[in-house]
C-alpha cells in the first residue's frame, strides 16, 4: 500500500506540475485600413471676377466728361430742361484668378440709375426720378475687355425730369429754389455685370 500512495502522489505530482498557465504575448503586425473618397478642399467664390473703372485715358484723355445742366433751351420762356451732356468710358480688368473665359473675354457691362439724396421737392414735384422698369440699360452686348462709353443721353433716357411737369421759372427767386432743391439729388450709376 506503501507504493500504492507512492505512485498516487508521484501521479499527483505530475499531474499537478503539467498544469501551467498561458501567457499571450500579442507580437504580430500592428495594422488599421482607413478609407475615404477624395474630396477638394472647400471652394469660395465670393470674390468679384475683377474690377470695373473710370478709364481717364480713353479717347479725349479725360473719360469723364458727364454733365447734367438745367438750362432754358428757349421751347418755352424761362422752363427748366436738362440738357445731358458728354460721356464716361468704363473699363473691366479681370482678376488674377478669374475663369480662363473672363480673363480672355471680360464681360458684358450694363448700367442701372437710381437717385440719391434727400430730394426735397419744387412746386411739389420730384426733380429727378428714376424710370420704373426702365432705369437700365446693357453698355455692351458682347463679352468684351475693351474700354465702353456710356453717354449722358443714355443716363437721361433712364430718369423722369420734374416728373413731366413744365417747371417755369420766371424769376430769379424761383430760379435759385430750384437749385437748392436740385442740389439734393444725386444720380447715381451702378455699373454691374449683365
Amino acid at each position: 500500500m506503501k507504493k500504492l500512495s507512492t505512485l498516487i502522489v508521484l501521479a499527483l505530482i505530475v499531474t499537478i506540475g503539467g498544469v501551467y498557465a498561458a501567457w499571450h504575448y500579442n507580437r504580430g503586425q500592428v495594422s488599421l485600413e482607413i478609407s475615404r473618397s477624395a474630396t477638394m478642399a472647400s471652394i469660395q467664390s465670393d470674390t468679384s471676377k475683377g474690377t470695373i473703372s473710370i478709364d481717364q485715358t480713353a479717347n479725349s484723355g479725360n473719360g469723364n466728361t458727364l454733365k447734367f445742366l438745367v438750362d432754358d433751351t428757349g421751347t418755352i420762356d424761362w422752363k427748366a430742361d436738362l440738357v445731358p451732356s458728354g460721356s464716361v468710358w468704363v473699363k473691366f480688368t479681370p482678376a488674377a484668378n478669374a475663369d480662363a473665359t473672363v480673363q480672355a473675354n471680360g464681360i458684358k457691362m450694363k448700367a442701372t440709375i437710381t437717385i440719391g439724396g434727400t430730394q426735397e421737392t419744387y412746386d411739389g414735384k420730384k426733380i429727378f426720378t428714376a424710370k420704373e422698369g426702365a432705369n437700365s440699360f446693357n453698355i455692351n452686348t458682347t463679352a468684351s475687355l475693351d474700354s465702353q462709353q456710356i453717354t449722358a443721353e443714355q443716363i437721361a433716357a433712364c430718369l423722369n425730369f420734374n416728373e413731366g411737369a413744365d417747371i417755369v421759372l420766371d424769376t430769379y427767386d424761383d430760379n435759385l429754389a430750384y437749385e437748392t432743391a436740385m442740389k439734393t439729388y444725386i444720380i447715381v450709376i451702378t455699373i454691374s455685370e449683365a
